[in-house]
């Protein structure tokens, strides 16, 4: 994975950077029955090579079957795992849990304080503002749970394209 990093750095645009995985780089879940722990942190293999020091300040992954933040601890991004849709799919890991294995976050570097887990259907929205990216998990009443501020672009004014702005019809048709 190390090579994979070096590539991604080098792909990396200057100002806020995030980067989208199927599985998430940090984060926490339950474990199987049978394992020696209760708590597991994810992707030790892809935390070990080097995945704090990539140029982003998000990943983004899904996979887990629930909705966490963990926040960026030193200078590693922040974490967004967005697998809120199946969790009638996994081994429920309630907030219960957590407070039962304090040294799974600890293992993390986060505190409960800064950690924030939803064992439940839900969804992030992100919106772009004055300062950067307000990235709020919901609910599926759309209720907000939580949320976190990530850097966003400065967006530039465009101005519309002068005269009219048709568009080719499909292939055989009269338009151009």
């Amino acid at each position: 994975y190390r090579k994979r990093f070096e590539r991604l750095s080098a792909m990396a645009k200057a100002g806020p950077t995030w980067l989208a995985t199927h599985r998430p780089i940090w984060g926490l879940t339950a474990a199987d029955e049978g394992a020696d722990r209760d708590v597991v942190v994810v992707e030790r293999t892809l935390q070990q090579a080097g995945a704090a020091s990539l140029p982003v300040d998000a990943v983004l992954g899904g996979h887990l079957h629930r909705l966490q933040t963990v926040p960026s601890v030193g200078g590693r991004p922040v974490s967004l795992v967005s697998g809120g849709g199946g969790t009638a799919l996994s081994t429920p890991m309630p907030d219960a849990l957590l407070l039962e294995h304090p040294q799974a976050l600890g293992e993390l570097g986060v505190d409960r304080d800064g950690f924030r887990n939803v064992d439940g259907h839900g969804y992030y929205l992100a919106t772009l503002g004055e300062g950067g990216w307000r990235v709020a998990a919901k609910d599926l009443d759309g209720k907000e749970l939580f949320w976190v501020t990530l850097p966003g672009p400065s967006v530039p004014e465009v101005d519309p394209p002068e005269g009219p702005t048709a568009r080719p019809g499909p292939p055989g048709s009269d338009r151009r």
